[in-house]
């Protein structure tokens, strides 16, 4: 399990749950939840269970295609397993900044 934290021009921030090479779940409007990066990181590596995907927040597009398009046109600011949580601060808009509780944003 891994799981892909984008970030869009938008300041939207969107989760691929991914289990091998099979897209499991598309998560989208983190950036308006109220957790802390503990929570949220808790939050992915149970693969945020119970959460489930909304086509018309993609344009009518099936999971695999919105997670394609995703890698293509969002930036990558955080990749998450079991074991580990690899950040990308540099890719963060101020949503990351506030989320991961990076510099002088929190």
């Amino acid at each position: 399990m891994k799981v892909y934290v984008y970030e869009s021009k938008d300041d939207t921030i969107s989760a691929v749950v991914m289990d091998g090479n099979e897209v499991k779940r598309i998560i989208s409007g983190l950036e308006d939840k109220d957790m802390s990066r503990s929570e949220f990181v808790a939050a992915a590596r149970s693969r945020f269970e119970g959460a489930g995907y909304d086509s018309g927040n993609f344009s009518g597009t099936d999971i695999r295609q919105a997670a394609e398009q995703m890698g293509k046109t969002d930036r990558l600011i955080a990749e998450i397993t079991q074991d580990n949580m690899a950040m990308h601060p540099e890719n963060m808009g101020l949503a990351g900044h506030i989320l991961f509780e990076i510099g002088q944003f929190i």
